[in-house]
């Protein structure tokens, strides 16, 4: 299925440059054509989990783990470790995966771009994300990812410098992705920087980034006891979502002015 093929590479393509939402698209095209394309479905599971799209993402994850024996070697370890961080829950037999595909396939460095991200965020392994963050960042300095997961790991130990720097080498490289306003809105909002925030939020308007930046901007105003104009964005922030066909996360989003009130 030479067609399924283009399709899932176009969505690999498109996951660090177009978006979450332009490669969902792709990788739903893919298994359309080859509902036994076991990557196509991974990609595609990891695509709608990262999303907020959990039903989903495990649907497809579920699906690519029972074709994994059609799988390479590389997808396998993938395909594994998706399957614990996205449907089992065991973040360590993910990170497990993760790092045996790193010493399995050294010159792979998916395995450290990937095992920088919720595996080791979500058990509090700030220093482990950062170590793997690292060796990604090395080893594909074109992807955002090692930059992403190392900025967002460094905030989480309020190392807020390290983390800007991490911002400032993906700028100086010229790597761009669209997680990377939002997580420059996270440092300008930590640092007390609201003409910074202003900056991002406009930088992110008419791209992919815009909803999750207008839910931002809502949870900061939020905080800052303006209410109304909180509110205002936050449907906003909704209604994006709702248009792209991201349901999950516009109801999550939904359920911010119910926190805050």
């Amino acid at each position: 299925f030479p067609d399924a093929l283009k399709a899932y590479s176009a969505g690999l393509q498109a996951q660090g440059t177009q978006g979450r939402v332009a490669a969902i698209e792709l990788f739903k095209r893919a298994v359309e054509i080859d509902d036994r394309f076991a990557s196509a479905h991974a990609r595609l599971g990891t695509s709608y989990s990262t999303g907020g799209e959990l039903v989903l993402g495990a649907r497809h994850t579920t699906r690519a783990f029972e074709l994994r024996e059609r799988a390479t070697d590389h997808e396998k370890f993938f395909i594994t470790a998706t399957y614990h961080r996205q449907v089992s829950g065991n973040l360590e037999q993910a990170l497990q995966a993760f790092d045996l595909w790193a010493q399995t396939y050294p010159r792979t460095f998916d395995s450290y771009g990937l095992a920088s991200g919720f595996v080791t965020k979500g058990t509090g392994r700030y220093e482990g994300c950062i170590e793997r963050a690292a060796k990604a960042e090395a080893g594909e300095p074109e992807s955002p990812f090692g930059y992403l997961n190392a900025a967002a790991c460094y905030m989480y130990l309020d190392r807020l410098d390290e983390a800007a720097e991490a911002l400032q080498r993906a700028a100086r490289r010229k790597v761009s992705g669209p997680n990377v306003t939002p997580w420059r809105f996270h440092l300008a909002f930590l640092r007390g920087d609201d003409a910074a925030m202003e900056r991002e939020f406009a930088r992110g308007q008419g791209s992919a980034s815009e909803p999750d930046l207008t839910h931002l901007k809502a949870l900061a105003l939020a905080r800052s006891g303006q209410l109304v104009r909180a509110g205002s964005l936050s449907r906003r922030a909704v209604d994006l979502h709702e248009k792209t066909g991201l349901r999950e996360r516009a109801a999550l989003y939904q359920t911010a002015p119910a926190v805050w009130h």
